[in-house]
């Protein structure tokens, strides 16, 4: 199981989504046919940049709220302070990544930025 978890700022594209992904990628032995599914926070359920980029890599959309975010985020490899504040979180990617993979998941790397979007990837060989 691998889940790509998305951050993105009001400003976002569905293009910046897919270019964080893309980066996130890179820095693993995956491609984008083997990401199981898209997690991101529940709070960004309306934003159609991030159902745009699922339905351009035809894979299923889950949202996370941020109670279930929270349950990892003593997992993060980074630290956004803006996160922190506005969220009492470490990373909305990081956290998504690992809460969508499941509870045997681990992070591939730290989150990437690109645009307004970051994309951490999360592996779980599990089934969850």
């Amino acid at each position: 199981m691998i889940a790509a978890g998305i951050g993105c700022r009001e400003a976002c594209t569905a293009a910046d989504i897919l270019a964080a992904i893309g980066l996130a990628l890179r820095q693993t032995k995956f491609t984008a046919h083997d990401i199981d599914r898209i997690c991101a926070p529940s709070f960004k359920s309306p934003a159609p940049e991030i159902a745009a980029a699922a339905e351009m890599l035809q894979r299923p959309l889950i949202f996370l709220d941020l109670d279930t975010l929270a349950t990892r985020d003593a997992e993060t490899l980074t630290h956004s302070p803006h996160v922190v504040t506005r969220f009492g979180l470490s990373s909305i990617a990081e956290t998504a990544a690992l809460a969508g993979a499941g509870a045997s998941s681990r992070l591939c790397g730290p989150r990437l930025a690109y645009g307004g979007a970051t994309c951490a990837l999360a592996f779980s060989e599990l089934p969850s």
